[in-house]
């Protein structure tokens, strides 16, 4: 079924979801902005050659000396800071100067913290100075044999802080942007914690690119691409196991995660962590059996480290990037409200700073992104009789999109398509007709990717894959013609990535879009345009979640924004005086067995009424010792009771919760 929303706008079943496009235009939170007669589909930024990746360079940066004193100013308050927004303003200003350190040296942090401050500022200054420290000092693992070019290649500054924090805080997030090195991060971070036997959760198509990456840092390493009946692991050597999302979904998962926990996994890399995500409250088969073999795992081996990695982990709504925090951090986040809007967004953000880094690197190339438009009339009947096919849709208008950037191809090209029935062909056919060598790189074909490396094949079409994790197109690759546009900003960006990273031969990447319009009765009707608008919307979410990058649209005027945040601090300290200062205290995520492990789980332990008798005559220290040595009785217990309780006429922790509530003078 295909969605189609108030403004016209068109999204398939994987873009349109509750809380995502359809509620920011509903809520009129990211609100189309009036540009006195300009275009109301495209955004200012292709209007003048900066395309939106070029937009996160013009972030403000907070590491200035003024930003990092002014939460000084927050000690005029006798009530203090909560536990969570003192830490995030804490972490917010490390996180910039470490962006500012990675970037511009340790001479550039150094004059900014060469003075003392308050106690906040202190705070700032020691941690950072500590964390820089633990990092400067990190003994690279013996074995490191990266090259780039032949020549040998140290670890940077980003991945030695991604080893320390694995290291240092067992469960983090690498949020760093395409091209930073997050890989070979997680590949120092699994030898600096000398995890002997490391898991890495990945796309399908970029299994073999980790094989080789894996390799690439230490030879010396044995890698499995599948488990079978359960590989043999020798824990004298470093062993990583390599496995794509959908061997977790299949039917069998379950034996899947019986083999990973026997395994006794130390490390678990969840690359393009993107992939577990949570559109909605029914939680996928994939993301349930990650969640339980993450918590098996972690029953097993109390440090067991975890890394969540996505440039983009934000995509269509907040909900997913919840999903993904819990997954990684292994505690859930029920404050988090996962709709639409800024201010949740911006909460997002924090959780996503708390529990993780995100790097953005600084590109040598200059961007330039060039819309060809092109009228075709004649195709409104085709177009009115296709009503909601969206493939046909793409058929029709692609021979008018390929004819106008045919001056546009030439080797070296990477021509992508979002569909590829019907699509892929056609534009092979054409570009062989045009005398050029075509290669492919699909979900169903990738045999064109080395040949176009090696300059053997002209052109590479490709399809979804090209996206996600593949390496050394910057090498031989400037211009991306983009003949179907993605669905997401995410999608969008993690292909122009593939070209525009550190390593490039080039001084320009040149990203070329056609559009097709039609006019009709005085007015322009363009599907490309809608694809591309639809694009800044869910881009315009992302930022706000991962950058906390407030749109201009939703931003007030000086005197308004005081006026609000005098009245937000007056209720601020009103609560905090009146309730004291909040601290959490986070629910661990813990998950229930898969069925077979519970089936046999309960054959040791009995049914519910065995177990609740047991609990209900033994004493609580004996209990307790049990549950310490064997947690499975413990799960088990709680499965089943949530099961029974169902068909009980009244719930006991209800009814206690009443008769609290009504007695607002005792203190839970």
């Amino acid at each position: 079924e295909i969605v189609v929303h108030a403004d016209g706008q068109v999204a398939d079943p994987g873009v349109s979801a509750s809380g995502d496009l359809a509620a920011l235009l509903g809520n009129r939170i990211f609100e189309n902005e009036d540009r006195s007669g300009a275009d109301p589909h495209v955004h200012p930024a292709f209007s003048n050659g900066v395309t939106m990746t070029d937009i996160d360079q013009n972030l403000p940066t907070l590491a200035t000396q003024e930003s990092l004193r002014v939460i000084d100013s927050l000690t005029q308050l006798t009530c203090g800071l909560d536990d969570d927004a003192g830490e995030y303003l804490v972490a917010n200003r490390v996180s910039s100067l470490w962006e500012r350190y990675i970037s511009e040296g340790r001479q550039a942090v150094d004059e900014l913290l060469a003075t003392d401050g308050g106690r906040w500022f202190m705070e700032i200054k020691r941690r950072f100075l500590s964390e820089v420290e633990g990092v400067e000092n990190l003994t690279v693992p013996e074995g490191w044999s990266f090259t780039v070019k032949g020549e040998p290649q140290d670890p940077n500054a980003m991945q030695l802080r991604a080893a320390w924090a694995a290291r240092e805080k067992r469960h983090v997030g690498n949020w760093s942007g395409v091209g930073a090195g997050k890989t070979l991060s997680a590949v120092l971070a699994s030898r600096v914690v000398d995890a002997r036997v490391t898991l890495v959760v990945t796309n399908n198509a970029t299994i073999e690119g980790w094989r080789r990456q894996i390799r690439a840092a230490y030879p010396d390493c044995v890698v499995f691409t599948s488990v079978g009946d359960g590989p043999t692991v020798d824990r004298n050597e470093y062993n990583y196991v390599v496995l794509n999302y959908e061997k977790f979904q299949g039917p069998g998962r379950n034996y899947l995660v019986h083999r990973l926990l026997d395994l006794g996994v130390d490390f678990v890399v969840f690359d393009e962590v993107q992939f577990v995500k949570q559109r909605d409250k029914n939680a996928t088969n994939r993301r349930k059996a990650l969640e339980a073999l993450v918590s098996g795992l972690a029953e097993n081996n109390p440090d067991l480290r975890v890394m969540g990695m996505s440039a983009t982990p934000v995509i269509n709504n907040l909900l997913e990037a919840k999903k993904l925090l819990e997954i990684v951090a292994g505690v859930r986040f029920p404050e988090l409200d996962t709709q639409a809007t800024v201010n949740n967004a911006l909460a997002v953000h924090r959780a996503l700073m708390l529990h993780g880094f995100r790097y953005r690197p600084r590109y040598d190339q200059e961007m330039r992104t060039d819309i060809v438009a092109t009228t075709c009339n004649d195709l409104l009947e085709p177009l009115r009789d296709l009503g909601r096919d969206v493939l046909g849709v793409e058929q029709l208008l692609l021979p008018a999109k390929i004819e106008a950037v045919r001056r546009r191809f030439r080797k070296g090209t990477v021509v992508y398509t979002h569909y590829v029935d019907g699509m892929v062909p056609p534009i092979r056919r054409y570009l062989e007709d045009m005398g050029f060598k075509v290669g492919l790189y699909t979900g169903g074909d990738k045999s064109g990717l080395e040949p176009f490396l090696r300059g053997d094949v002209d052109i590479l079409v490709g399809s979804r894959p090209v996206g996600t994790g593949l390496d050394g197109l910057q090498y031989v690759c400037e211009r991306i013609v983009m003949l179907c546009l993605p669905w997401t900003s995410a999608e969008f960006e993690q292909i122009i990535g593939r070209v525009r990273r550190q390593g490039s031969n080039f001084g320009e990447v040149e990203i070329v879009v056609p559009q097709v319009t039609l006019d009709h009765e005085g007015d322009t009707w363009s599907w490309d345009r809608g694809r591309m608008a639809l694009i800044r919307y869910k881009r315009t979410l992302s930022d706000c979640a991962v950058d906390g990058y407030i749109p201009e649209t939703v931003r007030i005027n000086p005197k308004e924004l005081l006026k609000q945040s005098r009245e937000a601090l007056e209720r601020w300290i009103e609560r905090v005086s009146g309730e004291g200062v909040l601290s959490i205290e986070r629910e661990r995520l813990t998950v229930p067995l898969p069925t077979d492990i519970r089936e046999k789980v309960q054959v040791r332990h009995g049914d519910f009424t065995t177990l609740n008798n047991r609990w209900s005559i033994s004493r609580s220290g004996t209990t307790y010792e049990r549950l310490q040595q064997d947690p499975s009785e413990w799960y088990l217990y709680h499965t089943l009771y949530r099961e029974a309780r169902n068909n009980w006429p009244e719930k006991p922790f209800e009814r206690i919760a009443e008769r609290i509530r009504v007695r607002p003078d005792w203190v839970v």
